[in-house]
């Protein structure tokens, strides 16, 4: 078993620049939208800068894949929320799962598979949702997308 990838010898100024960039970028789109979300939703931001910036040719970083993912996520996240409102007497962690496994259901069967999308309906099946907080989410993928495209010629799939 290998530790250290073995195209990391021919490609180190490639690995570290596109990290600096992902960083970069989520610096200035965090910093930019200066708001505060909750800690799943800000989990699935920071995998989808990892899935952008470390696989840009693969499918799973296409941004049909990445919105239509957060669209799922957001839908069954918000329909899962609607559960605890109602106050019918499911627990908490059941209504995180529903959301969860809806969402994954959703996603393959639409083919738009983005994990982080999974942990953005399960914040917000939880947690709750505001307008802010959906604009934001889709503001930095949207904004992520478009750093990606200025770079797509120079950014090498690191996986």
């Amino acid at each position: 078993m290998k530790i250290i990838d073995k195209k990391l010898k021919g490609h180190i100024f490639q690995y570290v620049i596109q990290c600096i960039i992902a960083t970069a970028s989520l610096v200035f789109v965090l910093f930019y939208m200066d708001i505060i979300m909750e800690t799943a939703v800000v989990a699935s931001i920071g995998a989808t800068s990892f899935i952008i910036f470390t696989m840009p040719h693969i499918y799973v970083s296409k941004p049909r894949v990445i919105l239509g993912g957060y669209a799922v996520g957001t839908i069954t996240g918000v329909l899962s929320n609607y559960l605890l409102v109602l106050e019918i007497g499911i627990p908490l962690n059941v209504i995180g799962a529903i959301s969860v496994g809806l969402a994954m259901f959703i996603m393959v069967i639409s083919n738009t598979e983005h994990p982080p999308a999974a942990a953005l309906a399960l914040g917000i099946a939880i947690e709750g949702y505001t307008l802010n907080m959906l604009i934001f989410v889709y503001g930095v993928a949207i904004t992520l997308l478009l750093i990606k495209w200025a770079l797509r010629k120079w950014l090498i799939d690191l996986l």
